[in-house]
């Protein structure tokens, strides 16, 4: 309704305007070519106001509904609004670079489908087209159990028993919250997927879905197995996950109690609402039960870490010499 305001205003602005310059030029030819410079178009309102007052009763008529529209649009979507009057539309969109390679061809609901994410974590397989907190369009086929390490799974449109259930999702221009569809038999879907360092899976994927779903896709894709992030083969600190905080406690723990038997870690749910955490770990450390408070800070270069750590690394195990052939 908003974007209907805003558009009706500025088209009745635009033709007041179209007819004031064709008043400009019924007056003289002089008049409609200087209308055409706005200093001059001032001078022919004063002098001409008769001849031009119905022109601009349509302009102050569309400034109206454009008023009204751009309240509605700053109440439901201020940032939207911000947007706009900062011109961000006419700014080239600025292409991020993809991390995952994921090559498929095909559509999902009848759009080309281009996901930039993708992820096989507790046995939900993913893959996501856009970077909002709903997705554009978004894929998440839910296999019957966890899988570790290479998955190979095929499925045909008779097969029944325990299958894979598939959910499709969607968001329009026009809508707040996405639709969605579910099916658990009558498609077909390949995966061949292998593991590769230092989290990620890699293969084919293969879904043709009933016609009246609209969905094919084929290809290759590449999925994180988990949800931590890497650079230059270490753990980036400066992604905001759960998992992220699990391998910052980890580590802090066994230089803490300067032992590598730290399992079983626990921690409440929490959000990345700031820079800092204060959580309540639960571990087993040497056997031992322990239950620890500990806070955590973000920073720009390093990333998460606990506050006040200070604590050495362990020192590097030993690799165990080959054992002596006999002669």
């Amino acid at each position: 309704m908003d974007a209907l305001l805003i558009i009706g205003g500025l088209l009745l602005m635009l033709a007041g305007l179209v007819w004031l310059v064709m008043r400009a030029f019924a007056t003289s030819l002089l008049w409609g070519w200087g209308s055409l410079i706005p200093p001059l178009t001032l001078i022919y309102l004063l002098r001409h106001w008769s001849r031009a007052r119905s022109a601009v009763a349509l302009i102050g008529l569309g400034v109206i509904p454009l008023v009204v529209g751009l309240t509605l649009l700053a109440a439901k979507d201020a940032e939207r609004l911000a947007a706009i009057m900062r011109l961000d539309w006419l700014k080239p969109e600025v292409q991020v670079p993809a991390e995952l390679a994921i090559e498929l061809r095909g559509e999902l609901n009848g759009q080309p489908f281009r996901p930039q994410q993708g992820e096989l974590i507790d046995g939900v397989l993913s893959l996501r087209e856009g970077l909002d907190f709903f997705a554009q369009r978004e894929l998440n086929i839910r296999l019957p159990q966890p899988v570790s390490g290479a998955l190979r799974l095929d499925v045909l449109p008779q097969d029944g028993g325990n299958l894979p259930e598939v959910e499709l999702s969607w968001l329009l221009p026009e809508q707040d919250l996405p639709e969605a569809r579910r099916l658990s038999r009558g498609y077909t879907l390949h995966l061949d997927l292998q593991p590769q360092a230092p989290n990620r899976l890699v293969g084919d994927f293969h879904l043709v879905l009933p016609p009246r779903f609209k969905t094919s896709l084929s290809g290759r894709v590449e999925l994180y197995s988990d949800r931590l992030r890497y650079e230059d083969g270490e753990v980036d600190r400066r992604f905001d996950s759960r998992d992220t905080i699990v391998h910052v406690l980890h580590d802090y723990l066994q230089r803490r109690f300067a032992s590598r038997d730290v399992r079983e870690l626990k921690l409440p749910p929490f959000t990345f609402d700031g820079d800092e955490l204060e959580l309540s770990v639960d571990a087993v450390i040497d056997g031992r039960a322990e239950r620890l408070p500990i806070r955590l800070s973000k920073r720009d270069q390093q990333g998460w870490a606990v506050l006040g750590d200070r604590f050495p690394p362990l020192p590097t195990v030993a690799a165990a010499p080959p054992a002596a052939q006999p002669e």
